[in-house]
């Protein structure tokens, strides 16, 4: 090895010998304590780097552009420092275009121990990265189209029915039965059309016969429940083709009928956005999950001079060039469901003006749940920015601007100490300006928040850039207000001198987004927890008491009287009923317990941390009892009595949807007696 080292310092004529006919790029580096040089490189090596001229010698920052230079020689340090092998892919750009390179970085060690000298071969794996990628890409959809056929009818979150040529029903996977209340063997054999409310049936056979070899057909109808209840479905009549004739369909179901309610609130909320929307004063637009632009407000265009078509469907074009790696950042926030908000950045207008913009980002979702894109806020900073980068030329400047922002406006010292406040903090926080100066900026800082305001300051100081955030600050008459704050350095000679923050009061807009939020998960009438929620917390017990080793009880709870109820008093005193009895069986069971509204007058009651089965029999019976106590509305008596049905995990199942289903068959079956009651589903096996 030491005759091996004296050759690459005294002649590198023997280094050619050995790899010049490498179709492998061979490079030998030598590590001083303040530069890595090139002390050889074979022909392939000297073509990927383009360079004609010779660079043995050169140091690495002379050759390469500097940020590949700064990812390479950390990697050359790191294998100098651990005496240790590395080896990594990177794709490598060349005067030929690119190639993906599997790099081995070899540490050279000499009879003292020490590593002077790394070797880097660079082996061109374009090829068989390419080969890997397309197997395992094919191979994965394979397996994605065999889970598919798979789980098509067992696994399908709809309602899934296969219908014979007939219209006669062969199979029904527990979705169908959940939605008709039916069972499989009440199904089965018995025509689809019989489910469907009168007025849809000649609609209906209308749509098969249009579903054919090629087309599906989508389309709403309303069917009638078990229980008497109609629901809207969104159905799909999808063909079943073998060996290219029609043997048959699937029909594929969705319960829309709260999901139909609800729209008719979102279209009220519509008008409302809408008007926002078209007289916001800021740009406003939304993008796809892509990134691409779909949708400018009117204040886009004064602001950018571009119209909506000349920006939709393009991605990145108000974006400067070099910024679109921070844009990739921003977009991986997004679709983890993250909002990023106050952050600032710069966009291109249509005449090639830069301008400086506060953007905020908000994620939207599907009604699944699933992000679908995102809604940017732009303000246009610009002239601010302007005058912050020349605050300390013209202090007259910034108060003329910063005393007519509507924004809270600070300049603090490098302590923290309050040395500007523009008056707009009367407004917002109610104090004036001569109290608030001279203080540290965190004395009115909410006490939760004030230690990450801290950290977040601290790494200002550090010359580290921080995220915009969001605090509580106290109002002068003592109730927090929420804020947005960004804070940016003011730099004199490379220095950091001041700072500067500029705080929007948001406290409207986190109502609204804690509004929107709890609407996801909360009934809207009863306010009790939805069946989404409920699902969640069925999950979160079954897991609970599966490790403590306890048992938790599943009680579905449906009135007896309610459509009487509606049919005679009406259908707010329909609704008064669902409140009350929301209330009644929160009442008696404890605050570790669930209740939640299914639909209608259907509740779901979870009951947990139960040692025996019997525990929960005295809970039901209470229930029971509170609601044979008549309730009065609109001076009206009104009895309202309920049957319950019980599933106990894990005596009757450890299966959480199978749980609901027992559940819901003992409250059928104890319904049929006509008296207010409870029943266990393994009585009925019995």
């Amino acid at each position: 090895m030491k005759s091996l080292i004296d050759n690459i310092v005294q002649d590198n004529r023997t280094l050619t010998s050995i790899f010049e006919f490498f179709s492998d790029l061979v490079f030998f580096m030598e590590l001083e304590d303040q530069s890595i040089r090139y002390l050889y490189l074979n022909q392939p090596a000297m073509r990927c780097l383009n360079r004609h001229e010779n660079v043995i010698g050169s140091r690495i920052e002379d050759v390469l552009p500097k940020e590949r230079a700064n990812i390479l020689a950390a990697k050359y340090r790191e294998v100098q420092f651990t005496k240790q092998t590395m080896k990594f892919i990177e794709t490598i750009e060349t005067a030929d275009g690119q190639f993906i390179g599997e790099t081995t970085l070899n540490p050279i060690i000499t009879n003292n121990g020490q590593c002077n000298y790394v070797m880097g071969i660079v082996r061109d794996i374009t090829e068989k990265m390419t080969k890997e990628q397309e197997l395992k890409a094919t191979k994965r959809k394979l397996e994605r189209n065999q889970k598919r056929l798979n789980s098509l009818i067992e696994n399908n979150g709809d309602a899934v029915f296969e219908l014979n040529l007939d219209g006669n029903i062969k199979k029904v996977n527990d979705k169908a039965i959940e939605i008709t209340g039916y069972s499989e063997q009440q199904l089965v054999g018995t025509s689809a059309l019989v489910l469907l409310a009168e007025d849809k049936i000649e609609d209906t056979i209308a749509n098969f016969e249009e579903a054919n070899i090629e087309t599906q057909v989508v389309y709403e109808s309303w069917v009638n429940h078990k229980n008497g209840e109609k629901l809207l479905l969104l159905i799909k009549n999808v063909p079943i083709i073998i060996d290219g004739e029609l043997d048959g369909f699937f029909i594929i179901a969705k319960d829309i009928t709260e999901q139909n309610r609800l729209q008719k609130q979102i279209r009220e909320k519509s008008e409302e956005l809408e008007a926002f929307w078209n007289y916001s004063v800021d740009p406003i637009i939304y993008f796809n999950i892509n990134g691409e632009i779909e949708h400018v407000n009117p204040a886009f265009e004064e602001t950018f001079g571009y119209k909506e078509a000349e920006v939709k469907n393009t991605k990145d074009l108000l974006v400067p060039f070099e910024l679109r790696s921070r844009s990739k950042f921003v977009w991986q926030k997004i679709k983890n469901g993250e909002t990023v908000p106050l952050y600032e950045t710069k966009r291109i207008t249509k005449n090639g003006v830069v301008l400086d913009i506060l953007a905020s980002f908000a994620p939207v979702y599907e009604s699944d749940g699933k992000i679908k894109g995102s809604t940017a806020f732009y303000k246009n900073i610009t002239e601010l920015k302007k005058a912050q980068r020349n605050l300390l030329e013209s202090e007259k400047k910034y108060r003329i601007i910063t005393e007519n922002a509507s924004d809270i406006i600070q300049l603090m010292d490098v302590s923290g100490i309050i040395e500007y406040v523009s008056p707009s903090i009367e407004k917002i926080l109610g104090y004036s300006v001569h109290e608030y100066i001279g203080n540290h900026f965190s004395i009115a800082i909410h006490p939760e928040d004030r230690q990450k305001k801290l950290t977040g300051f601290q790494l200002l100081k550090d010359g580290i850039e921080s995220m915009p955030s969001e605090i509580r600050i106290k109002h002068r008459d003592g109730h927090y207000v929420w804020m947005e704050v960004t804070t940016t350095h003011v730099m004199e000679a490379d220095e950091i001198k001041k700072f500067v923050t500029i705080a929007r009061d948001i406290t409207e807009r986190k109502k609204l987004r804690d509004e929107l939020a709890k609407a996801a998960f909360y009934d809207y009438l009863s306010g009790l927890p939805n069946r989404r929620n409920f699902d969640e917390k069925l999950t979160l017990a079954i897991q609970e008491a599966k490790a403590l080793n306890k048992k938790i009880a599943v009680m579905m709870l449906d009135g007896h009287k309610f459509k009487r109820i509606n049919d005679t008093f009406g259908h707010d005193a329909g609704d008064a009923v669902i409140v009350e009895m929301g209330k009644r069986i929160q009442d008696n069971i404890r605050n570790i317990d669930t209740v939640a509204r299914m639909g209608g007058d259907e509740m779901a009651i979870i009951i947990t941390k139960l040692s025996t089965r019997n525990d929960v029999v005295e809970v039901a019976e209470r229930i029971i009892g509170s609601f044979q106590k008549p309730f009065y509305f609109n001076g009206n008596k009104i009895n309202i009595g309920a049957g319950i049905g019980i599933a106990i995990y894990p005596d009757d199942s450890t299966n959480q949807k199978q749980l609901i289903k027992y559940a819901d068959i003992a409250l059928y079956e104890e319904k049929q007696s006509g008296i207010d009651g409870c029943r266990f589903y393994s009585l009925l096996e019995n």
